[in-house]
């Protein structure tokens, strides 16, 4: 690859990868510049308020690379950063991100690397923006007061066992409200979410009467994930109420993801814990293929339909666990481990016709696709020395 002499070299290596890797909570592409600069002062606020990531100007939607036009032209990089710098002035606090330029088949693409700022919230207009995934919006008002608890209070919040308890109840809402929208309204999977979710709702409100939820200040946040999963549990299905309850499960797990970004994924997870996580998730892998190939060579003999449950609680545990801050693995490591657990727990929902075997074949031909992406994310792990 040919990287022009006013690229940064190291960005434009790792430029086809960024852009291949797609929009997330650290990455934000923009084809050119908006017309609008505070929409890019608004991107620019959110990362600041959140975990900071880079724009990407010059790379499309779609993760092509089109470049910034005419970028070969020194006077017009020099007018991008200062349009740059210009945007960021009109934040409050202002932000001085870096500004580099990098280079892909020719393309120039300019490169703002935002840095997590030392404020809670970054305002522009009179508003804060934080990232939540791969969009930047507005911190609705439970957001900005639980920015602005007090840093002692935080800590207080960070350290105490009961967060341990909160993380693995918002991770398992989060995976539910991510699990496929049919599968959720099909029983007996939509009796079991209500199930779940009335326990959820209990363990977050005995949570939410303990000093640390009091002093942390987020007792009340607590009671009203645990309304939102009220809503859910008791949810009367009709015809034509598929969209309805989807609607109330979306709610739960938003408000679930907002509460784990901000109080949880400020954690660090000790780098044992995560060899711990991903040797697990190898392990697994390992199962699963053995299992399916069993399953595959025999599938009149009830294997198929023992696999798919087995692979039920599997694909819970491996979903469950990429809701937490794994920084050992790439982010885009992480959303595929998410769908591909997501996948492997809804096997379960494909069903067995009287068709000579042709349904049961359909069914080991999505887990084995399933279980061989597994394990090329697997090899993807870093290598731990024993």
């Amino acid at each position: 690859m040919i990287i022009e002499p006013w690229a940064d070299a190291q960005l434009s290596e790792e430029l086809p990868r960024l852009a291949q890797g797609g929009e997330s909570e650290t990455v934000e592409f923009k084809r050119e510049l908006p017309k609008q600069v505070r929409d890019l002062a608004k991107e620019i606020a959110a990362f600041a308020a959140s975990r900071g990531g880079r724009l990407l100007l010059g790379v499309a939607d779609d993760g092509s690379i089109p470049g910034v036009a005419n970028a070969h032209d020194s006077a017009v990089r020099d007018d991008f950063e200062r349009r740059i710098v210009g945007v960021c002035q009109i934040i409050d606090p202002p932000v001085r991100p870096q500004i580099n330029w990098a280079s892909a088949n020719g393309s120039g693409v300019l490169v703002v690397t935002v840095e997590k700022g030392s404020e809670s919230l970054y305002y522009v207009d009179g508003r804060a923006y934080i990232r939540h995934g791969p969009v930047s919006r507005p911190a609705t008002p439970a957001e900005i007061r639980a920015a602005l608890v007090p840093a002692a209070a935080t800590e207080r919040a960070k350290n105490h066992p009961e967060l341990s308890a909160l993380a693995d109840v918002l991770a398992n809402v989060r995976r539910w409200s991510d699990t496929d929208a049919n599968m959720r309204s099909l029983k007996p999977w939509v009796d079991e979410w209500s199930a779940d979710a009335e326990t959820y709702a209990s363990k977050l409100r005995d949570l939410s009467v303990t000093d640390w939820a009091i002093d942390s200040h987020v007792d009340e946040r607590l009671e009203a994930i645990a309304e939102k999963l009220d809503e859910v549990a008791q949810f009367r299905h009709y015809i034509g109420g598929g969209d309805s309850f989807d609607d109330v499960c979306s709610a739960a797990g938003f408000a679930a993801a907002e509460l784990m970004r901000e109080l949880v994924d400020p954690v660090e997870i000790s780098q044992e814990t995560q060899r711990e996580v991903l040797e697990a998730v190898a392990k697994l892998a390992r199962k699963l293929a053995q299992m399916w190939e069993r399953a595959g060579k025999e599938i009149f003999d009830g294997r198929v339909e023992k696999a798919q449950q087995e692979t039920y609680g599997i694909g819970q545990q491996i979903a469950k666990w990429t809701y937490f801050r794994l920084s050992l693995l790439p982010e885009s490591t992480l959303l595929d481990l998410r769908r591909i657990g997501l996948g492997l727990l809804q096997l379960v929902s494909m069903r067995v016709y009287m068709d000579g075997g042709t349904s049961l074949q359909h069914i080991v031909d999505d887990a084995q696709v399933l279980v061989n992406e597994l394990k090329a994310s697997v090899e993807e792990f870093p290598r731990f020395d024993r």
